[in-house]
C-alpha cells in the first residue's frame, strides 16, 4: 500500500529531482517551416518505491533506465523516472507552483507555453488542426524555449 504523498513534498522532490524543460524537437523540412516545441516533465530517483507511489497518486508513466558506463562503481543502480504528458503536467504545475522554489519560473513558462499552445490549437483559434505555426507563432514558443534552457543550465539562476 502507497504512502500518501503531500503536495509540499512533492514539490520539494521536482524541486530536486525534477525536470521541466521545453524543447524544440526537429520534424521534417518538408512537411512543416517550424520545428514543433514541446514540454517535457519528469522525476528521476534510484528509489522505486517512491517513484511508484507518486505514479499511483498523480498519474502518468514509469520507465527504467540503467546508468551510464562511466557512472558504474560496483554495482549498477537502477534510476527510475516518472513522466506526464504536457497537459497532466500543468495541471499538476499549477497546484505546486505556491510550494516550488527551485524550479518555479521554469514551471510558470510550462504553465505560459500550455496556454499560448492551447490558443493557437483550440477549435477556436481558426487555425486547422496540424497546420504549421506562423512565424510569431513560433518565434513566442521559441522565446519560451530559450528562457528554459537559461534556467536550465549547470549553474544557472533557477
Amino acid at each position: 500500500m502507497s504512502q500518501r504523498i503531500d503536495l509540499r513534498y512533492l514539490a520539494g522532490i521536482v524541486d530536486g529531482e525534477g525536470c521541466i524543460s521545453l524543447h524544440a524537437n526537429h520534424v521534417n523540412p518538408h512537411l512543416n517551416k517550424h520545428p514543433r516545441v514541446v514540454l517535457h516533465f519528469s522525476v528521476s530517483n534510484t528509489c522505486r518505491s517512491l517513484i511508484l507511489d507518486i505514479k499511483e497518486q498523480f498519474g502518468g508513466s514509469v520507465y527504467t533506465r540503467l546508468p551510464k558506463k562511466q557512472d558504474f562503481k560496483a554495482l549498477p543502480k537502477y534510476c527510475y523516472c516518472w513522466c506526464l504528458g504536457e497537459r497532466a503536467t500543468v495541471q499538476l504545475l499549477k497546484r505546486l507552483l505556491p510550494f516550488l522554489r527551485v524550479k518555479q519560473r521554469q514551471a510558470k513558462l510550462a504553465i505560459e507555453f500550455q496556454k499560448i499552445k492551447d490558443k493557437y490549437t483550440s477549435s477556436r483559434s481558426g487555425r486547422p488542426l496540424g497546420a504549421p505555426l506562423s512565424e510569431g507563432e513560433y518565434k513566442q514558443r521559441l522565446s519560451l524555449v530559450r528562457q528554459c534552457k537559461l534556467l536550465n543550465r549547470v549553474g544557472g539562476k533557477g
